[in-house]
């Protein structure tokens, strides 16, 4: 049991791999500029780095001044960032991943594999927490919980992975922390397992 002091330290903050992307991801689809006005606006100077962690506050600020920038909506941001994302947590945790999962193996055992490896490297590392069920082998449904309430980002992430494989699922939310429900449940169905 973890002291009452030390318990905001395990809620705060936010892998480096996030904040590297977000700036390639910028870079990449929406031009040099936004990144260098986001750092300036925010008054970020130093380079992010994949192994740090970083307070939540910070990546979130990044997050809505990215999406002010691109003059797109903060979900519909996330969404798109989070497609392009996938492909650089891909990369980063393959090694973790059996050769023969499918879409919906990977997604079932992100939190297994994935999230436990993440906190075993870093004890103040903080991946959102996952619920995974998979009542059918055509379905899986993940319960998102999250004070960073990034539901959209995760989404957009399935969707990322998903073209990896190329997979069309369909993915439908059944509650969402934004419409006051305390998790989100997204369900990926794949009519092609």
């Amino acid at each position: 049991m973890r002291a009452a002091g030390t318990a905001a330290i395990y809620h705060v903050r936010i892998h480096g791999i996030v904040l590297v992307e977000l700036e390639r991801f910028l870079d990449l689809h929406h031009g040099l500029h936004h990144w260098a006005d986001i750092r300036s606006r925010t008054g970020r100077g130093s380079a992010y780095v994949i192994t740090e962690q970083y307070p939540d506050d910070e990546a979130l600020g990044l997050l809505a001044a990215a999406a002010s920038s691109v003059g797109s909506s903060p979900s519909a941001f996330q969404r798109d960032f989070g497609r392009f994302l996938a492909g650089g947590l891909a990369q980063i945790y393959s090694p973790l991943l059996e050769p023969s999962w499918t879409l919906l193996d990977v997604l079932e055992h992100t939190e297994s594999v994935i999230h436990t490896a993440v906190r075993l490297n870093d004890a103040t590392a903080d991946p959102p927490h996952l619920e995974v069920r998979r009542p059918r082998p055509d379905m899986v449904e993940i319960e998102y919980r999250s004070p960073r309430r990034l539901c959209e980002l995760a989404i957009g992430i399935i969707e990322g992975l998903a073209r990896r494989f190329d997979k069309t699922p369909a993915i439908t939310t059944r509650s969402c922390q934004h419409r006051g429900d305390p998790s989100c449940w997204i369900v990926v169905t794949d009519s092609d397992p």
